[in-house]
């Protein structure tokens, strides 16, 4: 956030307003329409609770009417119900209150003695640089003197919330650390001036003129190599060919592709491959008589299961000492004569599907 209101300097009231309007998603207001001459219990807006009063919308409304009616003059009676004066000050009463409230839960205050101080500053109340007196205040404000805002107490709480709201902003403000280098980067910009004389000439015009020789074209280039030094560099031509645009315009027919097969035999063939599934009775080659013919009795054991109709992978889960190939069901996929050891590829190749 600190980074925005730098980045903003000059837009800084207008961001606190938006922080300001942000409180409206956070906190819950209950509308419903109102005229200006219902009486004074009426209300355009309840903001947790607290009572957005008609009379302060409209004093709020006819200020902002005069605002915009200065401003655009004539044209304000063109556009006057594209803005939509109403809602705005009620909308606009509404992020007051919202920020009063927030600043209430600060903690912060506007005491009695700040208020009267602030009353007895507004020049409407002074004569010859002097307090009117409070008898006299009273009257102008029963008058009319602000609009709606007839009741002294009420008008009183009014600029209570407004020198609030002053204090929110004040502390939301100081929060703000800008740096002499942000000034300095904000102040540039707007206030450097640079003044200069400049000539132009009519370039074009005059190289039709001027002729240089061979040795005054050598001697600047001499004097200014670094302006014309560049890499080494190539020049190639080239035909890109689209293999998918190509492919759909070409078309062939089948004694080409019959006599393009015979003539490359070689890439389209393929020696034969088996896939098996095997179980592995692990014994060392070196072990006694009698832990082989164990080995061997384990394999018999083995064939006769799956013989029987016991599935096979199910059987080399349980048995096969290849852990490898067990945990795919003893599979060992495919592979053509001569990857295996000689003994086990003649049995693999020497047999029919299905065969155990």
């Amino acid at each position: 956030m600190l980074n925005v209101f730098r980045e903003n300097l000059r837009h800084l009231k207008w961001i606190l307003w938006i922080v300001a309007g942000t409180f409206v998603v956070f906190f819950g207001t209950a509308w419903y329409t109102v005229t200006p001459n219902q009486g004074g219990g009426a209300w355009v807006a309840m903001v947790n609770g607290q009572e957005v009063s008609n009379r302060l919308w409209e004093d709020r409304a006819r200020r902002m009417d005069n605002q915009y009616r200065q401003a655009y003059g004539n044209r304000w009676g063109q556009i006057r119900d594209q803005v939509d004066v109403p809602r705005r000050a009620a909308e606009e009463l509404v992020n007051r209150e919202l920020i009063v409230q927030d600043a209430r839960r600060l903690g912060l205050r506007v005491t009695d003695a700040e208020l009267a101080d602030y009353i007895r500053s507004l020049p409407a109340f002074q004569r010859d640089g002097r307090f009117i007196g409070s008898q006299q205040y009273s009257e102008a404000i029963r008058r009319g003197l602000f609009g709606s805002l007839r009741d002294p107490d009420e008008f009183a709480d009014a600029l209570r919330g407004d020198l609030l709201q002053d204090k929110w902003f004040q502390l939301l403000a100081t929060s703000v650390v800008i740096t002499p280098e942000e000034v300095e980067a904000e102040f540039r910009p707007r206030h450097e001036r640079v003044t200069f004389e400049y000539i132009a000439l009519p370039l074009d015009e005059l190289a039709k003129e001027i002729e240089p020789s061979d040795a005054e074209l050598a001697a600047w280039y001499d004097a200014h190599r670094d302006r014309y030094a560049v890499g080494e560099a190539r020049r190639a031509l080239y035909v890109l060919i689209d293999d998918a645009v190509v492919s759909g315009r070409i078309e062939i027919g089948d004694d080409e592709i019959a006599r393009y097969y015979e003539e490359n035999r070689s890439l389209f063939t393929r020696p034969e491959e088996r896939r098996v599934r095997q179980v592995l009775i692990r014994v060392t080659p070196d072990a006694p008589a009698a832990e082989i013919e164990a080995a061997r009795e384990r394999a018999r054991a083995v064939a006769e299961r799956i013989r029987a109709g016991e599935d096979f992978a199910e059987v080399a889960r349980e048995t096969s000492d290849d852990e490898i190939s067990a945990a795919s069901g003893g599979d060992m996929g495919f592979f053509p004569r001569g990857r295996m050891v000689p003994q086990f590829d003649e049995k693999v190749f020497s047999l029919e599907p299905g065969v155990v």
